[in-house]
């Protein structure tokens, strides 16, 4: 039921990054932990979009493109945090984050790689939304606290 709702913010927060990525210099980076968003967002013209159920020569077509400058932007799930490389943008629209804060910090560094010749900005999207108000903080309190010990790599 949780992971019902969490899609269900996810997806009403589409407006907001779509709003958002369109005002940002591109090319821009949408993030979701949710395919649905990613789905729409990146299948729109001049966007590309990495997924689980983009297959490896069609994920690097994209990555090829959107350092080619051929894209607006690219949206991301949780499946393309790591391994990849985008440093053609430096905007990063985090539409939802997971749980877990490795997992948060790979995806931002598919911007922050060598060859980033700008300051890379992470938009957080945060839905007035009890569940998600209350996975905002649970997130920043396990960030403040892995920076403390030194492991906000972890």
């Amino acid at each position: 039921m949780l992971e019902t709702v969490m899609t269900a913010v996810a997806i009403a927060k589409i407006p907001a990054a779509r709003e958002l990525a369109a005002s940002l210099p591109g090319p821009v980076m949408v993030s979701s932990v949710h395919r649905v968003p990613v789905d729409i967002l990146g299948g729109r013209a001049g966007w590309g979009k990495i997924s689980g159920g983009v297959s490896a020569r069609d994920r690097q077509r994209v990555i090829d493109r959107h350092q080619a400058g051929d894209l607006q932007g690219v949206a991301i799930t949780t499946a393309g945090a790591e391994g990849i490389t985008l440093t053609r943008g430096h905007e990063h629209v985090s539409i939802d984050r997971d749980w877990r804060p490795g997992m948060n910090v790979q995806m931002e560094d598919r911007q922050h790689r060598a060859g980033q010749q700008e300051e890379v900005h992470v938009w957080q999207l945060v839905a007035e939304h009890p569940v998600d108000e209350i996975k905002a903080r649970v997130l920043d309190r396990k960030m403040r606290v892995l920076e403390a010990l030194g492991l906000e790599e972890a």
